[in-house]
């Protein structure tokens, strides 16, 4: 062996971070060899994964389709005057922020099938709206059966959760590999087994400052990402002229840019086990296009803007997502810790509905520099909580610490 594999191995032995190498998609399994590892979990990947996508997506769409509504005539036509639309944007979130905290208990009460195709359906018909169908009424409707229908899909397609699915009446997976996914899951975060619910102990994981920090960076996201899906078109056809055809089609291409960025991004956390610098770099995107937006006088420089907020903001939604979930331990940990995040990223979409003000348009500049404040805020948590895991790591290596109860397991940076 060369001196100098020599000390590469020693560097891989002793955990040097500089020396991290992308993280293997196969580990050692006393059943399967890595081919039939990687056909088991693909097979998993597609089933989950791609639906899970679906019901995300047009829990998004439904969840912005106010802003294309109010271009289409939603504001004339109902008459919204002075703070009314940020009124009716902001409605959806305090019940939202209330009821999230049940979300992770119900999950695991009544299934996670159940819960999620429940939770859809029910939620796509109250987004139909019925008698005189304006043009943007039918963004309710149709937007709101669609949601219907993958719901209903999605009841045949879900899975529950693997230690139920091997008493399941209706398996894709063999008994065999479904043992082989939780002994997976085992060695990568040690909780297989379900954890007695205690309401106190469940509310006592709450106050770790990693999960408020999370929840922070998220709230600060969620701002932006809110407030460009609510006011985007209004912006297009108030502050820059453009009709409502037009600025009903501009709204969609910088979301599949969003989609590009948010694709690469998120391989690059994955494959080199990184987070906060994608979420820094997100960050980035968003601060150039913000003022390019809100301060720029030609339309061109404005729609540039438009896309670099888009792209930085929504990219940093999911980059966020992946940020707590790597660093959180424990099932009823995770659950409280989804509980406060999602019930921030919701305050966040409240803020972002009402710091965008009627008396402000076309260029809403007050809430152009809260969005920018708020950006800027969430690369200094992600420095500070940087800091903070990269610290207990060290810990951690010199022995002096167990992370989550779980030896040999690191926060992810």
């Amino acid at each position: 062996m060369t001196s100098s594999s020599e000390e590469r191995e020693s560097s891989l032995t002793r955990g040097d971070p500089l020396q991290k190498q992308p993280q293997r998609h196969e580990e050692e399994d006393g059943e399967f060899a890595p081919e039939e590892q990687r056909k088991i979990i693909h097979r998993i990947d597609h089933r989950l994964i791609v639906m899970l996508g679906f019901l995300h997506t047009v829990s998004l769409i439904d969840r912005g389709n106010i802003g294309t509504a109010a271009v289409a005539g939603m504001k004339q036509e109902l008459r919204l005057v002075g703070t009314q639309y940020s009124i009716i944007a902001v409605a959806f979130f305090p019940p939202y922020i209330c009821l999230q905290p049940l979300g992770p208990v119900l999950i695991r009460k009544i299934g996670p099938i159940n819960y999620l195709t429940g939770v859809c359906f029910i939620w796509g018909v109250v987004m139909r709206g019925l008698g005189g169908l304006g043009a943007w009424r039918w963004i309710f409707v149709i937007q709101g059966l669609i949601t219907c229908v993958i719901a209903a899909i999605s009841y045949f397609v879900l899975v529950d959760f693997p230690d139920k699915m091997l008493t399941s009446k209706r398996p894709f997976l063999q008994p065999n590999e479904y043992e082989f996914i939780l002994r997976r899951i085992e060695r990568d975060r040690g909780d297989t087994a379900l954890e007695p619910f205690n309401w106190k102990h469940y509310l006592r994981a709450g106050l770790d400052w990693n999960i408020w920090a999370f929840g922070l960076i998220y709230f600060c996201t969620t701002t932006t990402a809110y407030a460009i899906s609510h006011f985007l078109p209004i912006i297009y056809n108030e502050g820059m002229g453009f009709s409502m055809g037009v600025s009903l089609c501009l709204f969609a291409p910088p979301y599949a840019a969003a989609g590009t960025v948010m694709f690469a991004t998120l391989w690059v956390g994955d494959r080199y086990r990184i987070r906060g610098v994608v979420i820094v770099f997100n960050a980035m995107l968003t601060l150039i296009g913000l003022p390019l937006m809100g301060f720029a006088t030609s339309n061109a420089a404005r729609l540039v803007g438009a896309f670099f907020i888009t792209m930085g903001a929504n990219s940093n939604v999911l980059a966020t997502m992946a940020y707590q979930a790597n660093n959180v331990r424990g099932q009823w940990k995770r659950a409280i810790c989804s509980a406060i995040f999602v019930g921030l990223g919701a305050s966040g979409g409240m803020t972002g509905s009402l710091v965008y003000r009627e008396q402000d348009a076309p260029t809403y500049r007050p809430g152009i520099c809260t969005c920018m404040g708020l950006t800027g805020l969430s690369i200094v948590l992600v420095a500070l909580l940087s800091i903070r895991l990269r610290a207990k790591n060290r810990q951690a290596d010199r022995g002096e610490l167990v992370i989550g109860n779980l030896e040999g397991f690191r926060y992810t940076l």
